[in-house]
C-alpha cells in the first residue's frame, strides 16, 4: 500500500486477477506475505484521506470476490475471511465515506 493511487489500482488489479485464476490457493500464499489482509487494510484506511474512488471501487471488489472464494478445507484462508468479514461489518475497517 502505498500513497499513490496508480500504484495501489495496479496493484489491485493483478491481485484480482491472480484470485479469479487461483482462488484459496492464491489467497493462501497471498496470506502468508499479508497476514490477515494487512495491505488490503491499509489501503482501505489510505481512502480515508485520499478519497480515490477508483482504487476504493477496486478495494470492493477485491474484498467482495475474496469473501466469495471458496476456502473449504484451508483454515487459514478461512480464518482470515472471517476476520476481513467481521472488520467489515463491524466497523473496524474505517468508513470510506465519513469525513473529518
Amino acid at each position: 500500500a502505498v500513497r499513490d493511487a496508480d500504484t495501489n489500482q495496479g496493484g489491485l488489479k493483478a491481485f484480482r486477477k491472480r484470485l479469479q485464476q487461483g482462488g484459496a490457493c492464491f489467497l493462501e500464499d497471498y496470506l502468508r506475505i499479508s497476514p490477515g489482509f494487512d495491505e488490503l487494510h491499509k489501503i482501505w484506511d489510505h481512502q480515508q484521506t485520499a478519497k480515490q474512488t477508483g482504487t476504493m471501487v477496486l478495494v470492493l471488489r477485491v474484498v467482495g470476490e475474496s469473501l466469495s472464494c471458496d476456502a473449504s478445507g484451508r483454515p487459514v484462508v478461512e480464518a482470515a475471511l472471517d476476520t476481513l468479514a467481521s472488520a467489515l461489518i463491524g466497523g473496524g475497517l474505517k468508513s470510506p465515506y465519513s469525513y473529518p
